[in-house]
């Protein structure tokens, strides 16, 4: 998608972007950290594991977008653009890896489901926290992309809107374990979850490698 924005206008937007994201992701790990040793339940460590790849990412897009943004050089005659699509690239392969583990803690925890979660009502609290917070930065996020057509955002967008699905799915986890003693549900809900995030980094490698070999 082509839009009308100067390179200034497109790196300030993006560098405001990348520090709330940061700030966002901080906040949801210190929250789920505080959460997990509160409650043990492996349902809010398979939440911390995913904060902690998604403080891996958003710091990677942060770096690797500012060197996209520098001027071109003599010895980089066509300049930097193509950090960030290394960047969407690099994001793809750690929510690869984000969703695999997912799917092994679902594997885990369907042969030894959690029968019930100590300290329940602050785990609870905490996955409404997360839903309602991640659900305002994809909204912020899709504002950013219409306003610049951003790879890395986009990418960003995509990961987290999946976070969002994997809240939700803790969150009916929990309610269940907790009010209806259906432990196996938190471990099928975090395997379709972890599903659907494989699946929306086919795009994001499509896409990806398509700038870096110049398609």
């Amino acid at each position: 998608t082509y839009v009308n924005i100067s390179q200034n206008e497109y790196g300030e937007k993006i560098k405001k972007s990348s520090l709330i994201t940061l700030g966002v992701v901080l906040f949801l790990l210190l929250i789920k950290t505080f959460a997990y040793f509160a409650t043990g339940s492996v349902i809010i460590l398979s939440l911390l594991a995913d904060s902690f790849f998604d403080l891996i990412i958003t710091l990677t897009t942060f770096i690797l977008v500012r060197i996209s943004l520098r001027k071109n050089t003599y010895e980089y005659r066509f300049g930097y653009g193509k950090a960030e699509a290394l960047s969407a690239f690099i994001e793809g392969v750690l929510i690869l890896l984000i969703s695999i583990f997912i799917l092994y803690v679902a594997y885990q925890n369907f042969h030894d489901p959690e029968k019930t979660i100590v300290n329940s009502k602050i785990a609870l609290v905490v996955v409404i926290i997360s839903i309602f917070t991640t659900f305002l930065l994809v909204k912020f996020q899709t504002r950013i992309i219409k306003e610049t057509a951003s790879l890395s955002v986009e990418s960003e967008k995509l990961h987290y809107l999946s976070d969002l699905l994997t809240n939700i799915g803790a969150f009916i986890g929990i309610m269940l374990v907790i009010f209806a003693d259906f432990s196996v549900a938190d471990p099928l809900i975090a395997a379709l979850i972890s599903v659907y995030m494989i699946y929306t980094t086919i795009a994001i490698f499509q896409r990806s490698v398509a700038v870096l070999i110049d398609r």
